[in-house]
């Protein structure tokens, strides 16, 4: 089937891409140590055949982390459509009862028919086609599975359906896009803390132009006092005057960062999705 086909192209791919990943990790540690070794020896013996070398040396070894990286990035990325179509496989035999979404805590034991005629729970219909990585989509699936339609949304869902069907490698990427490592399903709601960022160029208008004119009058007055034309303490001033301001407004810059590193993941899948 496709998805037997593609999930060997996906495995191939990412064992190609582990093998690939293995040398670049052996290349940037022989470039780190030569590096290191070159440097090291053309600052102490002052020899410039061996600074310039290890030069060499030290920028292959940053572009070797460059591609370590991305190595690695898409190996991951392999390995999360590798799994889509193993699931998609799994549905297709019996392996899908073994599938952790199962809808219970969707629809109350109270339903009418849902638990009755396995609508949910486990062996469910909702455990073999449950394919949402979203909470919104999980919970959208289960309000479908447990309430009537009128007809016009019947048939508008139908013609959905067969339009989207033929489209297997579309839907598999929107399914990876929205996909973590860890298999966490995407709550929106994690990002209405980011609504409630403190504002601190809107507060402070000023600190937008600081942020810019501080370091540059750092070091001009530094270059300015290398050269005599001013004291060489004057560029102490304007240091001062950025510590100040770090040290007033860090806490709200470190929480912020905080924040946003943290939901960058989610806007990142959110992204991805509503591309495609």
């Amino acid at each position: 089937t496709l998805h037997a086909r593609l999930r060997r192209s996906f495995e191939a791919e990412m064992e190609k891409l582990s093998k690939t990943g293995n040398r670049l990790s052996l290349v940037r540690l022989c470039t780190f140590l030569a590096a290191a070794a070159l440097l090291i020896t053309g600052f102490i013996q002052d020899s410039a055949i061996e600074l310039v070398v290890g030069s060499i040396c030290l920028i292959a070894f940053i572009v070797a982390i460059v591609l370590h990286a991305r190595t690695i990035l898409a190996e991951t990325r392999a390995r999360i459509r590798r799994d889509i179509h193993a699931r998609h496989l799994a549905r297709l035999g019996s392996e899908w009862m073994q599938f952790a979404s199962k809808g219970a805590d969707l629809i109350p034991r109270s339903h009418a028919y849902a638990w009755d005629i396995d609508i949910v729970g486990q062996g469910s219909l909702f455990q073999r086609i449950d394919v949402t990585h979203t909470h919104h989509g999980e919970r959208a699936l289960a309000a479908w599975l447990a309430s009537p339609a009128d007809l016009a949304t019947i048939r508008a869902r139908q013609e959905a359906v067969w339009e989207l069907a033929p489209a297997v490698e579309l839907l598999c990427e929107i399914e990876a896009a929205g996909s973590t490592e860890q298999g966490e399903r995407l709550d929106p709601r994690g990002l209405e803390a980011l609504g409630r960022i403190d504002l601190l160029f809107e507060r402070l208008p000023w600190l937008q132009f600081a942020t810019v004119l501080l370091p540059l009058c750092t070091l001009a007055t530094y270059v300015a006092g290398l050269f005599g034309y001013i004291s060489n303490g004057w560029w102490l001033v304007p240091v001062t005057i950025q510590v100040g301001l770090l040290f007033s407004l860090g806490r709200t810059i470190v929480k912020t960062l905080d924040l946003v590193s943290a939901r960058a993941p989610l806007l990142a899948a959110f992204e991805a999705m509503l591309l495609l």
